[in-house]
């Protein structure tokens, strides 16, 4: 790494200490007033940390005893330089002196060169308690932020990103993805900690975003809507301000579908930010996206953007449409009470509580549509079920009247096999099915013909006007039903995402059948693990594309941000295929 001031510059130690560990930070000379604000500012920070840096000395097992040393954690190190960093840069943000920013530069410098030589930050903390992680990311990205915006491009980024270098050298191919519905109890978890973690990256658009959604949400409520009884304010349940709604608020769907596109887009942004991209080199990084259900619309916006200006403005459009798709979705399927005792009985059997959409897994289609066309013969007209989600094979979502999903899930039990039943001696046509099903918490039957009608009122009621043209699109972005280019529509490109979410079915499989050169698909959220890259990696399997999965705690975000290595996913025609051997 270069040095950290030009040699003609004197510099002297600037010595952090706690009670385990201590680090010194080269810091200049001259002029003296340089060196008597780095030094009361260490005695500043030192003050602070009076009685807080103390951790417990650790004692050796008595099996340890004799054993080789284990060698020494910089754990220590990292954090007392990663507190120092986030003091530095709180006295920075409120005088930015030539004299204090220099003494953050210094620190950050420093900090690069000594743990950040040849790996990133993600990495670096990967090993590290998720309190710990957080604080060391909080502080690294706050100085780097602070002092990027008082000296500019004198401060750098550690290390590119070896995997978005390999996707611009051309030896990877990257797709991006955007979650949807399902993690609806978990999104603003996520949320929070983004926010928590990279405050000055998303704090600005987190405020106009709320801006724009107490907006519309006071003129849901002036048009007689009942769906934002606790508000919007979003960045003041973020930062504390005010206390955080209740989970059972958060998931439903008004609210749900447009945070849930915040908690994406807003971990696309961080993206950016961390890699010191702009939208317009990001967007240059990836050959396509797409998103499952309302995370299509993310795709757009992304594809959409060259510009930092730009991307603010078709964020801002994003969350508007998801706004209105989330209101006119509940207007046109209302909430009804369910019987307490089917409740009950569905959660009993581990199917959790009753709702529109009910999920599948495991069963094969002809066999699901066999129990399906069973129920649907006693139930009237207006309250069929069917399948609307083909996320991949034998993984299906089925949506109608909350009532009449029950009566599939009671159907389904009588040829289920119980968990753990051991049919090793049952003659295989005998066997029962072996499959999982549970309702998702969504309330609302996207993907389905009760929502008729809904895309026209978010068209000419709500929105008014064109979001988006095909135009715009400046990579592709996949049809959620037949994977099909977006950029080849010939009709309204809005009306075609309100379309693929409130009615058309979606075929997962069809939507991520990516080129056969795709070597990596980055799911940017949410749900971590627990999102859509794990489900498209099963949709993808053995075509060589790695899901890489951002976000999740700063932990799994390490190999997008790895600047080392680019791991990649073998091809199974290719690793298993037929070859000659030479033989004697």
């Amino acid at each position: 790494m270069a040095s950290l001031f030009s040699s003609s510059t004197p510099v002297r130690p600037l010595v952090l200490h706690s009670s385990s560990t201590r680090v010194s930070i080269p810091v200049p000379a001259s002029p003296l007033s340089a060196w008597v604000v780095s030094e009361v500012l260490a005695q500043d920070f030192h003050d602070s940390r009076a009685g807080l840096d103390e951790e417990p000395t650790p004692v050796a097992d008595e099996e340890d005893e004799g054993a080789a040393p284990r060698p020494a954690s910089i754990e220590p190190q990292v954090k007392l330089l990663a507190r120092f960093l986030s003091f530095a840069s709180d006295k920075v943000a409120a005088d930015p002196s030539s004299e204090l920013s220099q003494v953050l530069l210094a620190a950050y410098n420093r900090f690069n060169e000594l743990f950040l030589a040849s790996t990133n930050i993600h990495s670096l903390v990967q090993s590290f308690e998720p309190g710990s992680r957080a604080e060391v990311l909080k502080a690294y990205f706050k100085a780097f932020a602070n002092a990027r915006e008082v000296l500019g491009d004198k401060v750098n980024v550690a290390h590119a990103s070896a995997l978005l270098d390999a996707a611009r050298d051309g030896s990877a191919e990257l797709y991006a993805l955007f979650g949807g519905q399902g993690v609806n109890e978990h999104y603003f978890n996520e949320l929070q900690l983004l926010y928590d973690t990279y405050t000055p990256f998303v704090r600005s658009l987190l405020s106009k975003i709320t801006s724009l959604l107490i907006s519309l949400g006071a003129k849901a409520d002036a048009d007689g809507f009942t769906y934002y009884a606790q508000g919007l304010d979003v960045i003041s349940w973020l930062d504390g301000g005010s206390s955080r709604p209740t989970i059972e608020y958060l998931a439903s769907i008004p609210l749900s579908l447009p945070l849930i596109g915040v908690a994406q887009l807003a971990q696309y942004v961080v993206s950016c930010r961390v890699t010191d991209l702009d939208p317009s080199q990001m967007r240059g990084r990836f050959n396509g996206a797409t998103g499952h259900s309302q995370g299509i619309i993310s795709a757009v916006a992304i594809a959409s953007s060259d510009s930092w200006d730009s991307l603010e403005e078709n964020i801002l459009k994003a969350v508007k449409h998801l706004f209105y798709i989330g209101l006119r979705g509940q207007e046109s399927f209302p909430l009804l009470s369910i019987e307490p005792h089917i409740v009950a009985d569905a959660v009993a059997n581990n199917e959790g509580v009753p709702s529109p959409m009910f999920g599948v897994s495991g069963l094969s289609l002809k066999a699901l549509e066999g129990h399906i066309k069973k129920v649907n013969a006693h139930l009237p007209s207006n309250s069929q079920i069917g399948v609307s989600l083909h996320n991949g094979p034998n993984l299906y979502v089925t949506t109608g009247p909350a009532k009449a999903l029950y009566g599939l899930a009671t159907a389904l039990r009588k040829v289920m096999a119980p968990a753990g039943l051991d049919q090793s001696k049952v003659p295989f046509s005998k066997r029962k099915a072996v499959f999982t099903m549970r309702f998702l918490p969504v309330n609302v039957p996207y993907h389905s013909s009760y929502l008729e009608g809904a895309t026209q009122k978010v068209s000419e009621m709500d929105l008014g006007e064109e979001l988006w043209n095909v135009g715009e699109l400046a990579i592709p972005i996949y049809n959620t039903e037949d994977g099909t280019d977006l950029r080849e529509l010939t009709t309204s490109l809005t009306a075609s995402l309100s379309d693929q979410i409130f009615v058309k079915p979606i075929h997962w499989v069809k939507a991520v059948n990516f080129p056969a050169t795709a070597t990596h698909a980055v799911d940017f959220g949410p749900g971590g693990n627990s999102g859509i890259g794990p489900l498209t990696g099963r949709a993808v399997e053995g075509r060589g594309v790695r899901i890489v999965v951002v976000g999740e705690r700063g932990k799994a975000a390490a190999e997008f941000y790895d600047a080392n290595k680019v791991r990649r996913e073998p091809v199974w025609a290719k690793e298993w295929s037929p070859k000659l051997v030479k033989t004697l």
